[in-house]
């Protein structure tokens, strides 16, 4: 069993949202590489013009963490003298392929298009899209070494610059929660907008994030929009009746004086939503595989050997733990049964 994929452990217990967020999360800075883009000389010397790009050995860590190993594919095709590159993600049974492609390259010119290729693909996810908004950063090229962390050695022969540069500085908000950057401080103009603009790139956004810790798992906080969003998805797949639901919010917030989900907080709202998840994806599963209620409940039986009278029950009861087991169970038997 995976530890980490959609497909049987924690995919089923993440709504859309939380599953965008993981993809869009940034990557650590040793997952980045700068290339050059193009360089030339200055009165105050020579100058290159670098860009970010995630590996794509990250990019395949990141599908197999969030969907499993075997929860993914990719498929290539050849196309117009370049490559393109189809990814394929499999979420609780449904496929979503998602293409694009790249020219063959200088250097390895078949694996350099398939590895371009992929991250453009990965990008349609919003997998490293963030990368983007990072724009192009000038660095300042050195004749001899720096033997500073980060340094890159460049020859460029047709503008007739050689030399060493060294990692621009990677921002707060471009690096996961909590990580600080490890690389030289760089200042240089970003080339972006209308021109250059001065300064450093790590101004441009806040970085004030944190996460909260809600039961054994950690998530970034909601805000209230998302919260209420993704409660209404998990009430609509459990097809909640609507005399039902405040009073099982209350129940998840004892001593609350929240008088609806509108004015509730945003850690209350946490608190129901984590208490909906798990039976939401229960009844997601049971629905694609085409089971009854009871059925459903017989295999929550099983795991949590309880009695159980209807799906209302497993509020409260039924864990992380034991939703990955019980979806394991229906899934298994399931490819028995089209054997």
């Amino acid at each position: 069993m995976t530890k980490n994929g959609i497909n049987c452990t924690e995919g089923p217990l993440l709504s859309i949202y939380e599953l965008q967020d993981k993809l869009k999360d940034p990557f650590p800075e040793k997952d980045i590489e700068w290339r050059v883009q193009r360089c030339f000389n200055t009165n105050n010397g020579p100058k290159a013009i670098v860009v970010p790009y995630v590996q794509n050995r990250a990019i395949m860590e990141r599908l197999d963490a969030i969907f499993g190993p075997f929860g993914w594919e990719n498929n290539f095709k050849e196309i117009h003298g370049g490559v393109l590159c189809g990814i394929t993600v499999n979420i609780n049974g449904n496929k979503t392929t998602k293409w694009d492609g790249a020219d063959l390259t200088n250097i390895e010119p078949t694996k350099g298009a398939i590895s371009s290729s992929m991250k453009r693909a990965a990008v349609q996810f919003g997998i490293g899209r963030y990368l983007y908004d990072l724009t192009e950063v000038w660095v300042d090229v050195h004749q001899n070494r720096t033997n500073q962390k980060g340094e890159n050695y460049l020859n460029d022969k047709k503008q007739n610059i050689t030399g060493y540069w060294i990692n621009p500085e990677l921002p707060n908000w471009a690096l996961p929660v909590g990580a600080k950057t490890t690389a030289p401080k760089q200042k240089a103009p970003v080339q972006g907008g209308n021109g250059p603009i001065q300064g450093n790139v790590s101004n441009q956004r806040d970085t004030n994030q944190q996460t909260t810790s809600v039961g054994n798992s950690n998530v970034k906080p909601f805000n209230k929009k998302d919260a209420l969003r993704a409660i209404a998805d998990q009430e609509r797949i459990i097809d909640m009746p609507l005399e039902a639901k405040f009073p099982l919010f209350l129940k998840a917030n004892p001593g609350t004086k929240s008088r609806d989900l509108n004015s509730a907080s945003e850690n209350e709202l946490q608190s129901y939503y984590w208490v909906l998840k798990p039976v939401a994806a229960l009844i997601a599963c049971a629905k694609q595989n085409k089971l009854t209620a009871d059925q459903l409940l017989n295999y929550c039986q099983i795991v949590l050997k309880v009695p159980l009278q209807g799906i209302p029950d497993l509020f409260f009861k039924v864990k992380k733990e034991d939703v990955e087991q019980i979806i394991s169970m229906i899934r298994q038997e399931a490819q028995v049964r089209t054997a």
